[in-house]
């Protein structure tokens, strides 16, 4: 009887900026309709939103890594085609004072070149050296991994945002959101980018939340008829980045802290603090994959691009931590 060895592979997605992961409250009064108990939403919202929005004001944290020296903005891309068009996300008659306290994001994929094995409905443009990126538009998402993958960790060590979730970014519609993602099975953690060398030590500057889907050698995101496939031992970051580095890869911030959008979304006004995981919820997260390049492989070393950019994770700092509701 011959036996035929099986590979299983893992693709990772990791979740970089602006995310809230919503679930269903404890709280029988509060469900939100059309998200089953075992699954999350992922929800990357319009900034600025395309809805008047109350004006958090924020609790100031730092806004730069510890110990990250100055960066040269590097050359724009060369394709012509690679810059994001702002006219397509930025609403012309929405003038709040929420839109100008938080600088303008863009949803995007982002994948190694290498990576890509086929795409059909989206436009791919050129980002830093080696890397690939899809502008993403209102789609609402699902990983299609042809592995064994458990139900998600309904336990998700990220801070957790108070307030009531505004209808605009609640099931169906989720209608001023820039990207939904639904995750129903898969490996999800919150993890922690680390400063340092190796990547295990040194400070935390921000938390970002990865998730691991088994497959037999390649890994789909699809939206409708549009479909991204890569390498089934990929990463994909999805990131909702600012508008600067989207269009020129330009590495400063404007305006306020990222994380008083979650407090908009939620309703919440007047002082707005950068959501916190609890202690214990800390002591669960473990530092992300690394994404420090390394040399690999004898005898003949080659470079490993960094998981994510390595100007991108260097330019969101902790205010760009992913977070939860309820």
């Amino acid at each position: 009887m011959n036996l035929i060895a099986v590979t299983t592979h893992v693709a990772t997605v990791h979740i970089l900026g602006l995310g809230l992961f919503i679930t269903q409250p404890a709280d029988t009064t509060a469900k939100v309709a059309g998200i089953p108990p075992s699954e999350y939403a992922l929800v990357m919202p319009n900034v600025p939103p395309r809805v008047l929005l109350q004006d958090p004001t924020p609790i100031a944290i730092a806004r730069s890594a510890p110990n990250a020296s100055p960066l040269k903005t590097p050359a724009p891309p060369s394709s012509p085609r690679s810059a994001p068009q702002p006219e397509d996300r930025v609403p012309a008659k929405v003038a709040t004072a929420s839109n100008l306290s938080v600088e303008t994001h863009i949803p995007f994929l982002i994948f190694q070149a290498r990576d890509l094995v086929d795409v059909s409905g989206w436009e791919v443009k050129r980002f830093e050296s080696g890397y690939l990126g899809i502008q993403l538009n209102g789609e609402h998402l699902n990983f299609v991994a042809d592995g064994v993958n458990q139900a998600v960790n309904s336990n998700l060590a990220l801070g957790h945002v108070g307030g009531q979730l505004r209808p605009e970014y609640q099931p169906p519609a989720f209608s001023d959101a820039a990207a939904v993602f639904m995750i129903p099975v898969g490996d999800l953690r919150a993890c922690g980018n680390v400063t340092g060398n190796p990547p295990i030590v040194g400070p935390l500057t921000r938390i970002d939340t990865e998730l691991r889907l088994n497959n037999n050698g390649t890994f789909t995101i699809q939206a409708g008829t549009k479909r991204l496939t890569v390498d089934g031992d990929a990463t994909v970051v999805a990131a909702d980045v600012p508008f600067a580095y989207a269009d020129h890869h330009g590495l400063s911030h404007t305006g306020a802290a990222h994380y008083t959008f979650y407090c908009a979304m939620t309703g919440t006004s007047g002082a707005c603090s950068a959501p916190m995981p609890s202690l214990s919820a800390s002591n669960q997260i473990l530092p992300c994959h690394d994404s420090s390049m390394v040399m690999t492989g004898d005898p003949a070393s080659r470079m490993e691009l960094p998981t994510i950019p390595s100007g991108l994770n260097l330019l969101m700092d902790f205010a760009c931590s992913n977070s939860q509701w309820p």
